[in-house]
């Protein structure tokens, strides 16, 4: 396994207007725990709404609509998305009346999954001292407003400005429809960008391809041309440029 290795100085673009960065959001500012299990949100699920049901038959339409999603979708990186995956679970029970988008809000809530990854909340304050619109693109099949709760409840979201998920649009990443998304809502070119995240493909060769300038956390695989270790390390990329 390649060792990360810094081979390039960045700069903050003069122009204080037109700096931009991206973050991934899971392992890259938030940690998932690393012992969650296929059925663990399902459990959550059975838990909060629907102990009368027997849980192998809950978990049984589980698989049913994701097998039947992946099927579908992944082979053209698109999202298979929870809110879909209620809706067919409490069809099947015939269960009706509920927002489904609350439901997951709780759900996911209702678990300890996530704590911020070490050095995230002063990488993020990092860049809004230093005038970035900064954004989050994540391949999550929890919606956007599950994801900005989830940054409000682990106190990083006041220094992010927009967030963008797959479960929203569908695309994930490296598709170029999923980077154009989260530029276009920042209101930035892709050449103005960094992108920064741990996964080689999505966060870094995907963001490079698309003309971003992207920064890979190595926390697995290979190492690419611009890697740290940690997401803590980034702002020493850039104080030798302030």
């Amino acid at each position: 396994m390649n060792q990360p290795t810094v081979s390039i100085e960045l700069n903050h673009n003069p122009d204080v207007s037109r700096r931009f960065v991206i973050f991934d959001m899971f392992d890259t500012l938030v940690k998932l725990r690393s012992d969650i299990g296929r059925y663990d949100i399902i459990e959550v699920l059975h838990r909060i709404y629907l102990q009368e049901y027997d849980f192998d038959n809950v978990r049984t339409l589980y698989d049913e609509i994701v097998d039947r999603l992946v099927s579908e979708r992944r082979s053209d990186n698109l999202e298979v998305v929870f809110v879909e995956i209620l809706e067919y679970i409490f069809d099947g029970l015939g269960i009706s009346g509920h927002d489904l988008a609350e439901v997951e809000d709780r759900v996911f809530h209702g678990s300890d999954f996530v704590s911020h990854m070490p050095g995230a909340k002063d990488t993020l304050r990092f860049f809004k001292e230093n005038g970035y619109k900064v954004a989050v693109l994540s391949n999550s099949y929890f919606l956007e407003s599950t994801l900005v709760r989830c940054f409000k409840n682990l106190g990083l979201y006041d220094l992010i400005d927009e967030v963008v998920s797959s479960a929203d649009i569908l695309y994930m990443k490296p598709r170029k429809e999923a980077y154009d998304a989260v530029l276009e809502r920042i209101g930035a070119e892709a050449s103005e960008a960094f992108f920064a995240g741990d996964n080689p493909l999505n966060d870094y060769d995907g963001p490079k391809s698309h003309g971003m300038t992207p920064i890979h956390i190595h926390l697995k695989g290979d190492s690419r041309d611009l890697s740290v270790r940690s997401i803590g390390e980034i702002p020493s990329l850039f104080v030798a440029n302030e």
